[in-house]
């Protein structure tokens, strides 16, 4: 035990003398007989301090002294420090306004931005107001109502809103860091609210930066991970002829950014932009698609409307889509926002572009964005203990239902056939398809029949968007839904919302003339009446989009369906004059079998001596087959293989031709141009197998073929050939035979001689359809599995109205609805223009108009096409040439038939399927009702940000990616603070502390040398590295770090404890090794001697309960409070109550003594350091209205302490908070502890300060010395000489109620210990060095 040594050997008769010199601190654990003589055993507002050179010595404190109040009616939550100034958060509890102001405060602040000069000499910068003054002001970077986009320095007022949400329960833990402009960021969390940053408004020299923020400012942008509710509107603008963006489609996404680049999430999304190599104004009809990534000479502008002026730039993000992938990537460039919340964006594909995976558009702003602690370290922001402030209320999910969409199909377009020169763009004299890119934008329709599932996805105050949420369904196969029950009803009503647009019968897709878009309208007039009714949609949703699930497809395809026909059996009727034919069966005649679909029968004839059969006689050689039909449509033919298999048909109904046959002297040309249809009576449905029969190939599939080569004997692949022998006498012969001829890809459908399919428009679905055969659409979802992709802009429902929302027709579905030409027949011999064919001298052509282009022998021409108008999955439109496939009316020819004896080119099927794109890559997950929501929450997660480059314009700190956390062992509790500490970021849980390794190189061995590597190891390791697992705090303002060490209190566990910079060893319990044990247990027992969770002690030092651990740089001390509710119930044991309050207490740990040193008589409940200085607030103004709210006119008084001389020149120790108070230090006298001892005198070593009083205590006595000098009794007074206070020690005034006591009243002191309390309350500094006690030993 300290001070052991000293202690002499028991005394003889002679007086002795006992020194106590107090440099060894408080020992609140050491029993009296025991304690050392250098210690202190209680002690109230002493510093031990090297005063002169006197060594340590005992002095009163100073006391501390009003410097500034806040606001009236504030209270702080919190502060940071940076650069000598104080940026304090503080909340009006009546009001719920809060603030953010500073102290010292820039001088702007009180002056204005500008000196008020006419000197011309004097610059614009010398103009600036500099400076800092002594005074507290709010920060004035706040406009209030203004746009902080358009805000002046004039605008200027004080920065408190009622959108910062503070409260008392929540107090506020915040850090500064300089920006790219030399103003402050501050970065906030209070464990409520999502993290939050907002810059001051000055700079380090105090000048004023337009740097604002207003009423528009909340809650989203000053959110670290800012967003906001106010979605873009895109709508398509024009395109250019002067950009390098590459073809197919493109969709664009757009978020804000601020002046200092912090960007909300990707929130506005443009539909699908169709980029080809034409212009399409231009060229019309004959509008080519290209290649993907091929570039064209295309740009667009997209227009932007409600935009948040708030933000002051936009950001554009894109995915291209191509042959069936698509990149994405970032333009690198901001565009401007004016301040009407409008833009016009031009993207020309010039631009530089930052590769961006395409994961970052779904990824939205950190969802677990509610920290309990933050800190800078290494260029990061850290934050730890996480919630998702997610939201969510049955009522989502419930008002979802109440809106019921329903099909429109009265958007209507032009239709006509195609004529060279024909434009593209809606109107009287021109068609109406997918060239054009406005339709393409937004007119993609939907599949008449076919089953999509509909939700809507919320969007929240705080900008950020729900999972999708079915809305309701039916069945409208019939296109009479009725929405008339619940569930279950005549059309198949569900509550998932699953939608089965009307059939293509009862709504026509197309009639003579015209087509009918197919889009969704969807009713919200019962949704928006219960919106009005439910407070919590109306306070934290504030729009709604509407979306849809990728089609789960039914259709395969819709085509028209063309009768088939056979080689005849019979004998040719084609005249051979009087030669003998040879006849099948004897070789002569080779004639396949196998059929192929054509709308007239093969005819022959040997006019204008040509030696093949044409089309166009009126001899056949061929007959009908009415059993089997051909189905030609585009999807069919461009997707290519469909497999086949059983399907199910329904005519839709049967279409009427324009035909134009012609011929002339080389050719011999079909066309069937559709004109009309008359619809099916009703929807009929007949099961058939399909056959998919590959196009322009000799190969057969079940009796289907589709290319037959030139007649010739003796092969048997071609469709006629014959001879006729020579008679007797004479050699003559002459030959008949067939042209090769091909015709595209179709589905062959067999057995069906009872049916007339001729030139029907059919669909072929996989499935029937027919409800009445049991096809329940709620088969095709779950919704819970499914991802949705927005079909609209974004819909307001802070001022909504049923006409606003409801008569909104949405497209951006996947049925491409549009006329289509198909060469169906031609000679696939596919000679070039060049070359010759046997038997014909073509240069007669060259007369034919028709063929003015073919200067050499050619074969003879012959084909036939076809146009018609379907609902498509591929946008045939964009189709492009290659060198042998061409497509009309690309071709350019004047009539579409002259395409059709172009035999050596086939029908393109050339098309980048990047044009059949109508979804984005941005989806949403839907709802899922039978998971229960849960708000998440991370206790033991930490998050960091990107590196923030201090160079840099931006703000890394507001990036946090999506991966960049770690979870660390929930086995000793939450985290309850995070910081930066001996270069080593520091976590602290309940129950344990850890140090992180960030951004170390891990060492890795050589395994065949055994020498060692560097590897480079994570941001984060994954692994904490715990310092203890015994010890931590539950109290996050318990948790304190000087310039040496880390502090901390273990509630539960009754501890006080440290870790020095440097230390090995690890964690110290200072509580235990410094003698306090006892202190710390009884100041907690106070509030209940269980320290399980029955007795928690809350957190919140400013509501008047917690511990809140300060640093006093200036005298190197270490202030533990402990408060407690003077107005609360104590907790006693489990379900057990008392009224009696605990009192609150102050204690101080000297870092130079390592050592406790004493209480402190004030217990304020907010401590602030700045640089030295030490500050408190008067707790005594805050009491009374934490947490009962009842005061509204308090102030916040804020006290600088360690102040000797008060601003009047008065002295001032001791007072504190304007109150004047005492110390007192009390020690120990037990020289000889085994004997008994009378105790004479004591000689204070001092400055001659008179004290108090002096208390003394032994075993059984008890002698009060008060006042210090009595003049009533001057033979006890003390004398003040040489240095020392010398008195008697007086007799006893009480005894105490001990066992066989034997003392009496005014008897002198005795015992084997003596206490002495010594107490002192001069404003002057009084100072003990010792205190020397007379004594010997006692004969009674």
């Amino acid at each position: 035990m300290a001070g052991e040594q000293d202690k002499k050997q028991p005394m003889q008769q002679t007086k002795e003398y006992s020194v106590n010199e107090f440099i060894g601190g408080l020992d609140f654990d050491t029993a009296y007989l025991k304690v050392g003589n250098n210690n202190l055993v209680d002690s109230l507002n002493i510093r031990l301090v090297d005063e002169d050179g006197q060594g340590l010595i005992v002095t009163n404190i100073k006391g501390n002294e009003k410097r500034f109040e806040l606001t009236s009616g504030f209270i702080p939550l919190g502060y940071c420090e940076y650069n000598g100034v104080a940026f304090i958060f503080s909340h009006n509890p009546i009001s719920t306004m809060g603030e953010i102001g500073t102290f010292p405060s820039p001088c702007s602040a009180f002056e204005g931005c500008y000196i008020d000069t006419t000197d011309p000499e004097c610059s614009a910068e010398e103009r600036f107001t500099k400076g800092f003054t002594e005074r507290y002001s709010p920060l004035k970077n706040f406009v209030g109502s203004v746009s902080p986009i358009t805000a002046t320095n004039a605008d200027r007022i004080s920065f408190r809103h009622q959108g910062f949400a503070f409260d008392c329960e929540h107090q506020i833990e915040a850090f500064a860091r300089i920006d790219y402009d030399k103003t402050v960021n501050l970065y906030f969390t209070d464990n409520n609210n999502p993290i939050r940053k907002v810059n001051c408004g000055f700079d380090i020299e105090g000048r004023c930066m337009p740097r604002f923020y207003g009423n528009s400012s909340f809650p989203n942008e000053i959110a670290l991970f800012s967003n906001t509710c106010s979605r873009p509107i895109i709508t398509l603008g024009s395109f250019g002829n002067s950009g390098e963006l590459m073809a197919g489609n493109w969709i664009f996404y757009f978020k804000y950014t601020t002046e200092d680049l912090n960007s909300t999430d990707w929130m506005g999304e443009s539909s699908m932009v169709q980029i080809s190599p034409d212009d399409a104004a231009t060229a019309g009809a004959q509008t080519d698609g290209a290649s993907g990534e091929q570039l064209t000479t295309r740009s667009v502008t997209l227009l932007l409307s409600n935009i948040d002026v708030n933000f002051k730039y936009i950001e554009v993000g894109f995915v291209y889509f191509y042959e069936g992938v698509w990149q994405s990537g970032n333009i690198d460039k901001l565009y401007g926002v004016d301040s009407g919340g409008t833009a016009s964006i031009e993207i020309n594909g010039t631009e530089d572009r930052i590769p961006m995976d395409v994961s970052e558009l779904f990824a939205q702003k950190q969802s677990y964005d509610v920290a309990k602690t933050i800190c800078q370290f290494e260029n990061r922001l850290f934050a730890a203990n996480l919630r998702a402030n997610e939201l969510f209320d049955e009522s989502m999910p419930r008002l979802a239902k109440e809106i019921m969409p329903k099909f429109n199909s009265s958007r209507t377009l032009p239709d006509q056939p195609f004529t060279l020169g024909m434009g593209i763009m809606p109107g009287a004299a021109n068609a109406g398809e997918y060239k054009d890119p406005a339709l393409a934008y937004n007119g993609v329709g939907y599949f008449r029949g076919e089953t999509y599932a509909f939700a809507v996805v919320y969007v929240f105050s705080d900008g950020k968007e729900s999972q999708a949420f079915p809305v309701r369904g039916i069945d409208d196969w019939g296109g009479a839904g009725t929405y008339a029950n619940a569930t279950g009803g005549p059309f198949q009503e569900n509550e998932d919302g699953i939608y089965r647009f009307p059939n293509a019968i009862v709504d026509a897709p197309y009639i003579a003339g015209q087509v009918n878009l197919m889009g969704i309208q969807f009713n919200v007039g019962n949704f928006l009446s219960e919106y009005a009714l439910c407070p919590w949609m109306q306070q934290n949703v504030c729009g709604m989009y509407f979306t849809r699930a990728k089609r789960n497809e039914n259709l395969e395809f819709q085509g028209v369906a063309i009768p088939t026909i056979t080689p005849s059996e019979g004998e040719p009727s084609c005249s051979f004059k009087d030669q003998k034919k040879r006849l099948r069966g004897s070789n002569s005649i080779p004639m396949f079998q196998n059929i192929t679909p054509f709308w007239a029968e093969i005819e022959c004839s040997l006019s204008k001596k040509k030696p093949f059969w044409l089309l166009g006689s009126t001899d056949m050689v061929s007959s009908w087959d009415n059993s089997r039909y051909g189905i030609y449509g585009i999807d069919h033919f461009i997707k290519h293989d469909m497999g086949g298999g059983n399907r199910s048909i329904m005519p839709i109904g049967t279409s009427t031709w324009t035909t134009a046959d012609s011929s002339g002297f080389c050719y011999n040309r079909y066309l069937y141009e559709q004109s009309g249809i008359a619809p099916e009576p009703i929807p009929t449905f007949f099961p058939k197998n399909c056959y998919h029969i590959e196009g322009w190939d000799s190969v057969t599939n079940n009796g289907f073929q589709s290319m037959y080569s030139q007649g010739k004997d003796p092969i048997g692949d071609s469709w006629y050939y014959a001879y006729s022998d020579s008679t007797v006498g004479k050699m003559r012969w002459m030959h008949q035979k067939n042209l090769a001829f091909g015709t595209t890809d179709f589905y062959g459908i067999d057995n069906c001689s009872t049916q007339n399919f001729s030139s029907k428009i059919v669909n072929v679905y996989r499935t029937n359809p027919d409800p009445a055969a049991g096809f329940t659409i709620t088969n095709l979802y779950q919704p819970s599995n499914e991802e949705y992709y927005k079909i609209g802009d974004f819909n307001d429902l802070t001022a909504p109205t049923s006409a606003l929302i409801g008569n909104i027709i949405h497209f951006r579905g996947d049925c491409f609805l549009q006329r289509y030409y198909m060469k169906q027949l031609f000679n696939s011999g596919k000679k070039s223009p060049d070359s010759e064919e046997d038997g014909i001298d073509c240069n007669k052509c060259e007369g034919d108009s028709n063929y003015a282009d073919i200067t050499a022998k050619r074969k003879y021409g012959f084909g036939l096409m076809f146009s018609v108008v379907t609902e498509n999955s591929v946008n045939s439109a964009m189709r492009q040439v290659d060198a042998e496939m061409n497509y009309f009316p690309e071709y350019g020819l004047v009539n579409p038939a002259d395409f059709a004896i172009r035999d050596y080119e086939k029908e393109s099927r050339a098309l980048n399927y990047g044009y059949n794109e109508t979804e984005s890559v941005k989806s949403y997950v839907g709802y899922d009702d039978a998971i229960p929501f849960v708000n998440k929450e991370f206790p033991t997660r930490i998050i960091y940000s990107r590196p923030n480059d201090p160079n840099s314009f931006g703000d890394a700190y507001t990036i946090v990616d999506p991966a960049a956390f770690k979870d660390f062992d929930y086995r000793l509790g939450h985290i309850n603070k995070i910081l930066d500490f001996n270069s080593r970021l520091m976590s602290i849980q309940d129950t344990g502390v850890n140090y992180h390794l960030v951004n170390e190189r891990a060492m890795l061995s050589q395994p065949d040398s055994g020498s060692l590597l560097l590897g480079a190891g994570n941001v984060l390791d994954k692994k904490a590295h715990p310092i203890t697992d015994m010890l931590g705090s539950q109290h996050q303002w318990s948790i304190c770090k000087s310039d040496n060490a880390l502090y901390g209190v273990d509630y539960n566990k009754r501890k006080i404890w440290r870790i020095q910079a440097g230390q090995k060893g690890g964690l110290d319990t200072i509580s235990d090794s410094a003698n306090a044990r006892r202190w710390i247990t009884e100041v907690c027992n106070q509030y209940g001697d269980i320290s399980d969770r029955s007795a928690t002690l809350a957190d919140n030092p400013i509501c008047q309960e917690g511990i809140l651990t300060a640093f006093d740089k200036r005298n190197n001390e270490i202030i533990f409070t402990f408060l407690f509710n003077p107005g609360g119930k104590i907790v006693t044991g489990p379900c057990d109550e008392t009224t009696d309050p605990a009192v609150s207490k102050t204690l101080v740990f000297n870092e130079w003594m390592g050592r406790f040193t004493s209480e402190r008589s004030y217990k304020p409940n907010f401590y602030m350091t700045i640089s030295e200085d030490f500050y408190s607030i008067n707790p005594a103004l805050i009491t009374p209205i934490i947490p009962n709210v009842s005061v509204s006119n308090f102030q916040t008084d804020f006290y600088l302490h360690d102040v000797g001389i008060d601003s009047s020149g008065n002295d001032n120790y001791l007072k504190f908070y304007g109150v004047n108070s005492e110390f007192f230090i009390t020690f120990v006298i037990n020289q000889a502890a085994e004997l008994a001892k009378v105790f004479d005198n004591i000689m204070i070593a001092s400055n001659g300060e008179a004290f108090k009083s002096i208390e003394y205590l032994t075993e059984d006595q008890v002698s009060l010395h008060s006042p210090f000098v009595d003049p009533t009794k001057p033979y006890i007074n003390p004398s003040f000489r040489e240095n020392y206070w010398k008195l008697p020690v007086s007799r006893a005034t009480s005894i105490q109620s001990t066992a066989n006591n034997i003392y009496s009243i005014n008897s002198r002191m005795r015992g084997k210990y003596m206490v002495i309390k010594l107490v002192g309350d001069s404003q002057k500094m009084q100072y003990v060095k010792s205190v020397i006690t007379g004594l010997r030993n006692s004969k009674s």
